[in-house]
């Protein structure tokens, strides 16, 4: 099948209002947010270089030494810090095209792995209803006529709710928790599409199990992800995973970003 075809019947589902969006760090990104090494070297402060963060551990463990080393409300005040909306911020985020064509979408849920707030400050700007889920009470307050944004790792009005170490990702992947049970009711009945992750990002391996377990139950539902630049062996890992892979050709990754959401929206709105 055709790249084209495939894009096409993508925005055929969209129209239809039959797919829910996932969103990683790579959309935060396109506005000046930290990707999530930027955000460990961050958070564990300069007495370790930045450049060598690698030959310490992984990211993952990295975050689980910083949780043991730094109260839960240090480790808050800081992440709070970095996410922090300020004014130069919030006007990029008013001028983003991305943000904008992502909410023109219309898709009537939105799960995100990022702690900012940057997704509902657009909704709000552009005054769009939207209805934020961080706990399983605010299932019971929706707003039928409003996206339903869900924030899976958490948000950063409540310390409590952030999964950032190791522990607290494997924790999760009990699938016991009410997001992930959401989660798995949702992926019965939307289509998916992945903007803003990288197949290193432990969020997206996660969620690849996830779409494997769900081809595997016979679910009808497709998974598409778009990657901002062309990788050969990612699309082969997708494809195995019954993913189908846009991959764009700009160095720049939000150019990329930018370039696909404005060829998907002209399909959706023709």
């Amino acid at each position: 099948v055709e790249p084209e075809e495939v894009l096409e019947e993508l925005a055929g589902l969209i129209q239809k209002r039959k797919v829910m969006l996932f969103i990683g760090a790579g959309i935060s990104k396109s506005v000046d947010m930290p990707l999530w090494n930027e955000l460990i070297g961050a958070l564990l402060g300069e007495e370790y270089d930045a450049e060598l963060l690698g030959a310490y551990g992984d990211h993952l463990m990295l975050a689980e030494f910083i949780r043991h080393q730094k109260s839960q409300d240090a480790v808050y005040d800081k992440l709070r810090e970095i996410f922090h909306i300020d004014t130069e911020m919030l006007g990029r985020l008013q001028q983003s095209p991305i943000y904008k064509m992502i909410a023109d979408l219309e898709c009537p849920v939105i799960y995100t792995t990022n702690y900012d707030r940057l997704i509902e400050q657009y909704y709000e700007i552009t005054k769009r209803p939207y209805s934020r889920v961080v706990h399983i009470k605010d299932m019971y307050r929706l707003n039928p006529d409003a996206v339903r944004i869900m924030k899976f790792h958490g948000d950063l009005e409540d310390k409590d709710s952030i999964v950032l170490a190791e522990s607290e990702y494997f924790q999760r992947m009990d699938f016991q928790h009410f997001m992930d049970v959401q989660l798995q009711a949702d992926m019965l009945r939307y289509h998916i599409l992945f903007l803003g992750y990288s197949l290193s990002d432990i969020n997206i391996k996660m969620l690849l199990y996830m779409a494997r377990k769900r081809q595997e139950s016979d679910c009808t539902m497709k998974s598409f992800i778009f990657t901002a630049t062309p990788n050969q062996i990612q699309k082969s890992v997708f494809s195995n995973h019954k993913i189908v892979t846009f991959s764009g050709k700009d160095a720049d990754k939000a150019q990329g970003t930018e370039k696909f959401l404005k060829t998907l929206s002209k399909l959706v709105n023709n």
